[in-house]
């Protein structure tokens, strides 16, 4: 795995790690609301940063700090 994938999985699993009440957690896991645009839809980081590193079982890996 190169070192950027393995440091954006590592951030990935901090944020999975870290209390629900914590603003950055809110922000990761929020939904946009309001009408929708036409056209694709826009991913969220969350989603953005799973297909980019193309990741399955995510977030055992992340919650794994040995591997």
């Amino acid at each position: 795995m190169g070192v950027v994938k393995a440091q954006r999985l590592r951030w990935l699993g901090h944020i999975r790690r870290m209390h629900s009440n914590r603003t950055t957690k809110k922000v990761f896991e929020s939904r946009v609301s309001g009408k929708k645009r036409r056209g694709r839809r826009k991913l969220r980081w969350k989603e953005e940063d799973i297909r980019e590193l193309n990741l399955t079982q995510w977030e055992e890996k992340t919650g794994n700090k040995n591997e």
